[in-house]
């Protein structure tokens, strides 16, 4: 079992959607993945423990 991390909404360009995401890091203060959603064409901070 597992948890959705970033995405769950769909393919698409809308804030809470990834499209394409080409790569990803992660950052430890504060903890997020910094992900780049290469159809969007922008890099998204998904913060762990928030819902949107």
């Amino acid at each position: 079992s597992g948890s959705v991390a970033a995405g769950g909404h769909g393919a698409g360009t809308g804030s809470n959607q990834l499209c394409y995401p080409y790569s990803f890091t992660w950052n430890s203060s504060p903890t997020s993945f910094l992900i780049v959603n290469y159809n969007a064409h922008n890099i998204v901070r998904w913060q762990l423990g928030t819902s949107s």
